[in-house]
């Protein structure tokens, strides 16, 4: 952990990143945020981003009306340029590593590709492992109007995953292992510079089973700061595999 918070904190040392402009900045995505495709993004409190471009990984928790799960969220300044990152966040095989995952495997479509769905299983002591389906999805309207300087990925939790195509050794992974209820998330990332980019993650999910939403969503939470560290080191170390 230590390792990539001192990844993070270059994103502030390094020459050229002036957080000047990041008013000016947020209020030019401000007026974007209404073709997002996500249906689940929680408010962000507007200081989150000045502390982020101060030097810190912000993260939060948001309670979802009529829910008792709730949304963990983060934001913070990589010091990976924009498409960079895209790639990184593309190249889902990678993410086995990253996250803590046992296994991960595309069901439907291909790496880097859109629309593809990935199960993921995360092994968890004491009580049973978790697993789940997403669909991935792209969001071209906003990366089209803004030359691919604001970025959106979301995905959502496949409503029957045992329908999906998982192979042997991935139904092997998940005996005994308990489905999650719902998982929705998104990443949208907003290009400061050519070496800067803002994150903006949330992740909004209902581990089902034994374990109760509420303070399961406050573990969720604790990791995020870990999932956006993680993902800003792999996707610079330029080992991804998509375009």
């Amino acid at each position: 952990m230590r390792a990539l918070l001192s990844f993070i904190s270059t994103a502030w040392s390094a020459p050229g990143f002036d957080p000047a402009p990041l008013t000016e900045q947020l209020a030019e995505v401000a007026a974007l945020r209404a073709l997002r495709i996500t249906e689940h993004a929680p408010p962000i409190p507007p200081g989150a981003w000045q502390q982020a471009a101060s030097g810190e990984i912000v993260t939060g928790v948001a309670v979802v009306e009529g829910h008792k799960a709730r949304a963990g969220w983060g934001v913070a300044v990589l010091p990976v340029e924009i498409g960079v990152l895209w790639s990184g966040l593309s190249d889902v095989g990678s993410h086995r590593s990253l996250s803590g995952l046992s296994h991960v495997e595309i069901v439907h479509g291909a790496p880097c590709t859109d629309l593809r769905r990935v199960m993921m299983v995360m092994p968890l002591p004491i009580v049973s492992d978790r697993w789940w389906v997403v669909e991935s999805r792209s969001n071209t309207a906003l990366a089209d109007q803004t030359d691919g300087h604001v970025r959106e990925l979301i995905w959502t939790g496949v409503t029957d995953p045992l329908s999906e195509s998982i192979s042997a050794e991935g139904r092997a992974h998940i005996e005994g292992a308990v489905a999650v209820t719902f998982n929705h998330g998104a990443w949208l990332l907003i290009g400061l510079d050519k070496e800067h980019t803002m994150v903006e993650y949330f992740s909004w999910s209902d581990p089902g089973g034994e374990l109760p939403a509420g303070p399961a969503s406050a573990f969720t939470a604790a990791a995020i700061a870990d999932t956006i560290a993680a993902m800003g080191q792999y996707a610079a170390g330029g080992q991804s595999s998509c375009p």
